[in-house]
């Protein structure tokens, strides 16, 4: 059960690690998040496409956490483009 956040990064970071395994040493997880180009060229998935992608790899790994993404969040923590966070990770702790 996780009750703090230090718990929670860390289970979600392990998640992350156990999905970077994947990528290693699977070429099929791998090019799904990469675009193949007609000459055989990759080119990296836009970063709506590799969100959504590593939210729905590392989900199953972290049971009773829920994850949003940056279009559900809609929060505005700095007004500069690009700092609102991609990824949430909150737990329901009763207790």
């Amino acid at each position: 059960m996780v009750t703090t956040e230090a718990q929670l990064a860390a289970l979600v970071l392990q998640a992350i690690d156990q999905l970077a395994t994947e990528v290693q040493q699977d070429p099929d997880v791998a090019a799904q998040f990469w675009h193949q180009q007609l000459d055989d060229d990759w080119i990296p998935k836009t970063e709506n496409q590799f969100t959504t992608l590593l939210t729905e790899r590392i989900k199953p790994k972290l049971d009773g956490v829920v994850l949003r993404q940056e279009v559900q969040l809609n929060l505005h923590y700095a007004g500069t483009a690009g700092s609102e966070p991609d990824i949430e990770a909150i737990v329901l702790y009763a207790g």
